[in-house]
């Protein structure tokens, strides 16, 4: 291809007629005009050089596709030549092939040990010289075409959302982008290449549905992998996150890789539409583990507070559904800041324990509590944060809330708030 600097000069050729940009370096004018006459004829761009350091000069300024380089120069040596131009040009980024008499075997020798790319022997047979040219320039351009390929895909694989993941099932190993990583909160180089970095951070209650959806897939079943579920953060928390995969298989039909995208969906799997609160769903989660937790505590003592909305229907009725659910909006956020008022109390971690059930229903998760009057307080502090109007679309509306108190003294009670909620 030609360069900024080659137009300017006045070296252009049609896309149709390009078939590479030659230098050709030989002190034997002749010699060069001929071959360069003969090369334009077959649709090449070519310059001729009359010496190493003219060579030198246009390799610079210039980027050439092959560069036909002989070895017997009275300035500078075709060997030196090749010598300084391998520091700075590597053999797929700039070709050379070296010109040399039948003769000098030992120099064909050297060369290739300084990194010439192929040779041709004086007297020139044309038609080898064409086919090694083309050969050159083909290598050259499919190089280039591999390299930006996977310059793309690495941009790609920075610039996605999606963690990638590529499972090699003949040799058991995988492979990771930074992405996948950092959405569990790891990075390069704490993750190793094995498929348990990935199942061993899969819930256990997930992990068999994940291992059916994959082999479903491998065995033909369907026709894509796919499968939500959730994993374990490094901060321990859980996160949903959506898998796809495809596999590839070979002639006998036995999949041999399979590779994919991680997705993390857990705002739209845990969070309330309407509110941003945790929904049903990551509050019984929340509430599972605080049962786990105080299993192994004899001390331990939590409550669940369960707000209803009184005569939420008729607000609904009178007003519609996008009134009523602004008037949601306004309790969420009613609840949350008094919530916060009372972290002294108890332990409230940034709206992670209160959550909306549905319809008008909310919960609330209090844990740490020295006594079981730290729940009633909060209660009572609720209700009457609850006594104050809202404004929704210029009505003043008053929506005060049923509260039950289930407080955790014993395993029968545990056993009960599965079955409330």
């Amino acid at each position: 291809m030609l360069d900024k600097t080659q137009a300017k000069e006045g070296i252009s050729v049609t896309q149709e007629q390009e078939q590479g940009f030659l230098l050709v370096v030989d002190d034997n004018e002749t010699n060069r005009e001929l071959l360069c006459r003969r090369l334009k004829r077959r649709g090449f761009t070519t310059m001729a050089a009359d010496g190493g350091e003219q060579a030198i000069e246009f390799v610079r300024k210039y980027s050439f596709d092959v560069v036909l380089l002989d070895i017997m120069m009275p300035d500078i040596d075709g060997l030196t030549v090749l010598q300084r131009l391998r520091e700075s040009h590597t053999a797929a980024e700039l070709p050379i092939i070296m010109v040399t008499a039948k003769s000098q075997g030992e120099n064909v020798v050297e060369a290739l040990a300084l990194g010439a790319n192929d040779y041709v022997t004086k007297p020139l047979d044309f038609p080898v010289v064409l086919a090694r040219i083309r050969n050159q320039v083909a290598r050259k351009r499919a190089e280039e075409t591999l390299r930006e390929s996977e310059e793309r895909f690495a941009l790609a694989m920075q610039g996605a959302n999606d963690g990638l993941w590529d499972w090699n099932l003949v040799t058991n190993e995988m492979c990771y982008s930074s992405r996948w990583k950092s959405m569990l909160g790891y990075e390069d180089g704490t993750i190793t290449h094995t498929p348990g970095e990935w199942f061993d951070r899969i819930v256990p209650e997930d992990l068999e549905r994940v291992k059916t959806a994959i082999s479903s897939h491998l065995a033909g079943y369907t026709d894509h992998f796919e499968c939500e579920y959730r994993m374990v953060h490094r901060d321990a928390s859980r996160r949903w996150v959506l898998s796809r995969g495809l596999a590839v298989f070979n002639r006998d039909g036995e999949a041999t890789r399979i590779a994919g995208s991680l997705t993390d969906i857990t705002a739209r799997k845990v969070a309330d539409p309407v509110t941003g609160l945790p929904n049903r769903l990551l509050f019984l989660d929340r509430l599972g583990r605080a049962i786990e937790r105080n299993k192994r505590r004899r001390d331990g003592l939590f409550a669940v507070l369960l707000l209803d909305l009184d005569r939420f229907k008729t607000i609904n009725d009178s007003l519609g559904y996008a009134a009523g659910d602004r008037l949601l909006v306004g309790v969420a956020k009613r609840l949350e800041e008094s919530l916060r008022a009372e972290d002294l109390v108890v332990r409230y971690g940034k709206s992670q324990s209160l959550a909306r059930l549905g319809g008008d229903e909310f919960a609330i998760l209090l844990e740490e509590l020295k006594r079981a009057s730290d729940a009633t307080r909060v209660a009572n502090r609720l209700q009457e944060t609850m006594k104050q109007s809202f404004g929704i679309d210029g009505h003043e509306i008053y929506a005060t809330v049923s509260i039950r108190d289930y407080q955790d003294l014993n395993a029968y009670n545990l056993l009960i708030y599965k079955k409330i909620l």
